[in-house]
Formats: structure tokens, C-alpha cells, sequence
């Protein structure tokens, strides 16, 4: 294993125990336990100590998913998940470029890059006083529970807090996972988001559940008497899906540890069968985006290319560095020409890794015929998330 995956690896587990201490004490973190911090010279970090000093005035944002957010957060931090994009908009509507009060960013442990980078990010575009608090929100849950929400509720209860042992009892390497699939009272489920699904274990009876309705079938506790076998793409979501589980009462419930990436695909998965039906086009919508004098010849392009690439539920995933270099341009006016389509309300995304990752407008382009409830499912799912 390489060094720095074992630096890394180190620190987050260090970070998981420090959230399990007893007595609300964290531990204290040594300089070596910052894996990140020589990757991001430009970028000011702050303590635990310090911040509670600032509290009172720092804006605090969590750069992490809306669902993470709704586990464990700190108080009076704002939720701008880096992976949807368009973070640079939301630090304008709360504080100017050269304001004084301290832009502080956090996500989950001090291995954890999404802070770095959305700080770096800022930097880059002219913020200033800006930090990141690289102990992380369980760091902060051990130090000021008073200040921390677990689970809805605040101050936050360090006894709430899964110990590391007990995640750990929850996973299943392959072999296991396969073997209790077999089982009458085993329902398997897939978390992943769709456009993560080119892959998936050899399985009978996989059922494709969007988290947002598994923790709605959690929290009304259908599955008690199920033995539920869950897995995502590595293993990284269900650390946070375990405090739902727990605090609904479910006890038989098993990971895949290291989810289907961990998988060996030529002997352990099969591919997804993707959708053959033809992207339908609404002519009416089509115009109307082609003739929106507030679009230039590049939205245009780059809306036509997304929806003519779409799988998976009306979700297209592009290479960025393809994307950039077959519509001829770079990553910042392709960042910003998605901005401005999802201003409009043409299209959502979001950025995972190297890749863009588009959820398009259904009233303009479906996969398959714009009829039916499905379609119309989709349409009312897309409008949601423009907050219409």
C-alpha cells in the first residue's frame, strides 16, 4: 500500500476514535494526523480551540452531501455540498470577497479533501480570511457538544456516536454478503445513485432503492423483521446510513465493506443492462432554449450534448476533459456555462471526481416517451429540486 493511502487511512481512523471518546474530551491531534495540509499551501487551517474563540462570528460552511449534513453537523454552519457545484455562488450570498468575518469550511476528518478544496477554490477567486477546520465535525462533536447537532438533536449526545467497533460489526466482506443474500429474510439493496450503476454484484433480488426513499422506509420501520444487506460504491455512504438504522431500532442490517469497487469485476459482478429506448426531444422546449437570448452559442451546445448523451433516468455522465475537449473549451467556461443552464433550470450537476454528472430537464429530453407516470414522476422530481 502506498505511503499516502496509509497516512490517510491512519488519520481517518484516528479522527473515528477521537468521536468516540467518552467525557465530550477530544483527542489531540499531532501534526502528522493533518495528512493534507502540505497539499493545500495555500490554504489557512484553524483549530478547534481557535474556532470556538470565533465562533460567535465565523460563517461556517459544510461542504458535505445534504445527507451527511442531516447525521452530524455544527450548529450554525451552512450546507453547500462541493460535489453539486456552483459552491462560488452560495459564498456570495453570504459574505463579500474582502468582508472580515472568517469563511470557515469543515467536512467530515483530516483526511477528508472536500474543505481543502472548496477553500482552495474561494482563494483562487479573490475570498479572503478564509479556513478550513481540518479536525473535522466529530472532532468538533466531542469538543462542543452544545454547539453540534447529531441526529436532530442539540446539544449533540456523545453516547449517539458509533464507536468504530461497531461499524465494523456491521461489515461483510464478499463472501459473507453472498452467503447471507441465500437467506429467505434477506432483502439486498443497492444505495448507489443511478449513474453509479454500471456495475453490480452477481445477486439475486437486488432491489435499486435512492436513499432518500430508504430512509424514508427506515424511519416508518417496514424492514424490522428483515435482514437487510446493504451496499454503495465504496463503502462510504453507509457509515452515515448506520445512524438512521440504529436510531429506528433495525439490528440485523450488514455492509459490504468497500462496496462494488472493492468487488473483483471479472469474477464477483455483472454489467447493467442500460436502457435501449431513443432520447425524445420536446420541439417547444428545444426552441425555447435555442432562441433564449440570454444563452450564447456555447449553452446551446453544451445542452444539445448533454441530453443527447443521457442513461440511466435521464442522467448523462461526461468525462470532463473529453467534454472539454469536444465542445473546445476549458474548465472554467464549461463550469460556467452549467451554471448558467441550471440558473434556467435546463439541467442540474454535479461534479463526482473527473466526471460531470448532469440530471437533464425531462420536459426537454427523456429517454424513452414523454407520457405516462414515470415521465411525469420525473418531471415533478426535477422541479422539486429547483426548489418550484
Amino acid at each position: 500500500m502506498e505511503l499516502k493511502t496509509v497516512r490517510v487511512l491512519t488519520a481517518l481512523c484516528l479522527a473515528l476514535l477521537c468521536a468516540a471518546l467518552p467525557g465530550g474530551a477530544p483527542a489531540a491531534f499531532a501534526q502528522d494526523d493533518f495528512p493534507l495540509r502540505p497539499f493545500y499551501p495555500s490554504v489557512q487551517v484553524i483549530d478547534t480551540e481557535t474556532l470556538l474563540g470565533i465562533y460567535a462570528d465565523a460563517i461556517i460552511v459544510d461542504v458535505r452531501s445534504n445527507f451527511e449534513f442531516d447525521v452530524a453537523r455544527i450548529n450554525k454552519a451552512v450546507n453547500a455540498p462541493l460535489a453539486y457545484g456552483g459552491i462560488l455562488r452560495i459564498l456570495e450570498r453570504l459574505r463579500t470577497r474582502d468582508g472580515s468575518a472568517p469563511l470557515v469550511f469543515y467536512c467530515n476528518d483530516p483526511a477528508c479533501s472536500r474543505a481543502f478544496r472548496a477553500a482552495q477554490e474561494a482563494v483562487g477567486e479573490g475570498w479572503k480570511n478564509v479556513f478550513v477546520y481540518d479536525a473535522g465535525v466529530f472532532a468538533w462533536i466531542a469538543a462542543a457538544p452544545d454547539k453540534a447537532t447529531l441526529m436532530g438533536n442539540s446539544p449533540a449526545s456523545l453516547e449517539r456516536v458509533i464507536s468504530p467497533s461497531l461499524y465494523r460489526k456491521h461489515l461483510l466482506e464478499y463472501p459473507d454478503f453472498e452467503l447471507a443474500a441465500y437467506d429467505s429474510s434477506a432483502l439486498v439493496i443497492d444505495i448507489r445513485d443511478v449513474y453509479h450503476r454500471d456495475y453490480e454484484p452477481k445477486l439475486q433480488g437486488i432491489r435499486n432503492i435512492p436513499m432518500e426513499s430508504l430512509l424514508e422506509a427506515v424511519t416508518n420501520r417496514i424492514w424490522t423483521e428483515k435482514r437487510l444487506l446493504i451496499f454503495d460504491s465504496d463503502g462510504s455512504q453507509s457509515r452515515w446510513l448506520q445512524y438512521f438504522l440504529q436510531a429506528n431500532g433495525y439490528t440485523d442490517y450488514h455492509f459490504l465493506n468497500g462496496g462494488v469497487e472493492s468487488l473483483d469485476h471479472a469474477r464477483q459482478t455483472r454489467r447493467v443492462e442500460v436502457d435501449s429506448a431513443s432520447v425524445t426531444f420536446s420541439q417547444h422546449q428545444l426552441q425555447a432554449l435555442l432562441t433564449d437570448d440570454g444563452f450564447g452559442d456555447l449553452e446551446r451546445r453544451l445542452a444539445c450534448f448533454v441530453a443527447g448523451r443521457i442513461r440511466f433516468d435521464n442522467y448523462a455522465m461526461l468525462d470532463r476533459e473529453e467534454a472539454e475537449a469536444l465542445l473546445g473549451v476549458d474548465q472554467a467556461r464549461l463550469f460556467a456555462a452549467s451554471d448558467r443552464l441550471a440558473e434556467k433550470g435546463w439541467l442540474l450537476y454535479t461534479r463526482v471526481n473527473g466526471s460531470l454528472v448532469y440530471r437533464i430537464n425531462p420536459r426537454l429530453a427523456w429517454k424513452g416517451e414523454m407520457a405516462g407516470k414515470v415521465w411525469m414522476g420525473r418531471v415533478r422530481e426535477f422541479e422539486k429540486a429547483l426548489g418550484r
